[in-house]
């Protein structure tokens, strides 16, 4: 994988998806399996969409389930902007699920584009939960 964000459907049935969640930073990484609702995608498309329109834009989602308490690991993504000129990055918070391997977290940021963060809204847009769709966010380089 590259480093960046890159989000894929693993399972689906009438009531949920199954997502595989992988991020690198080029130095840190981490991986998570979760559950979601299959408006998920769609929603985190519509949270990201035209960001950022300032140097003081925040947009956070989850996909998931973060707390420990609950089966299934998650993924929380802050979208802000790092300086004044407003360059974009993400911070990436992952939790795999504590039942299957332990507690296990990665924090971590990924420096992204304004472009690039379009083109992953537009291939979230295209997800098909029935398909082997993938979406990409990729690292600056």
């Amino acid at each position: 994988m590259k480093d960046g964000i890159r989000i894929k459907v693993i399972w689906f049935d009438v009531d949920m998806i199954e997502l595989r969640i992988d991020g690198s930073n080029g130095r840190f990484a981490g991986s998570v399996e979760c559950y979601d609702s299959h408006d998920a995608l769609p929603q985190l498309a519509n949270a990201i969409r035209g960001f950022p329109v300032s140097v003081t834009d925040i947009r956070q989602f989850e996909l998931g389930e973060l707390r420990d308490t609950y089966a299934g690991g998650g993924i929380r993504m802050q979208f802000r902007c790092t300086d004044r000129t407003g360059h974009p990055a993400v911070e990436v918070f992952m939790r795999s699920d504590p039942s299957l391997q332990g507690d296990e977290m990665a924090r971590f940021e990924i420096m992204v584009e304004p472009a690039g963060i379009d083109d992953f809204v537009t291939q979230l847009d295209n997800m098909k939960v029935e398909g082997s769709f993938i979406a990409c966010l990729q690292r600056v380089t």
